[in-house]
């Protein structure tokens, strides 16, 4: 996906590309954090077992919030695409994105 994605990257919408860019990162955070994860001795995992599970929840949150960046962001620019307009989406502080206001920015951003 890497390789597909950086012939068209100079493309893409800046929001759009930090979405992608977020979520990547994301993801490559909770492979580290899983490898390091393999990595340890069974006893280490049994004794950590609580701590493990709160890092887990802690990364799914992490994953579905990036997730629902994306989808938003996707979503977002290919209704300015399709309707023509050029909105300041990009100028926007990816604040707005984040958690429970990513509804509540995408609304106010279809308006636009």
């Amino acid at each position: 996906m890497e390789a597909q994605i950086h012939d068209e990257w100079d493309a893409l919408p800046p929001s759009l590309a930090r979405s992608i860019d977020d979520f990547r990162r994301t993801i490559l955070s909770i492979r580290e954090f899983m490898s390091n994860l393999t990595k340890s001795r069974w006893h280490h995992r049994a004794f950590h077992r609580n701590r493990i599970q709160n890092s887990l929840q802690e990364y799914e949150g992490r994953l579905d919030d990036a997730s629902r960046i994306f989808e938003h962001t996707s979503f977002i620019n290919i209704q300015l695409e399709i309707s023509g307009s050029k909105s300041q989406i990009d100028a926007l502080p990816l604040a707005l994105f984040n958690f429970t206001g990513v509804a509540n920015a995408s609304a106010v951003l279809v308006r636009t």
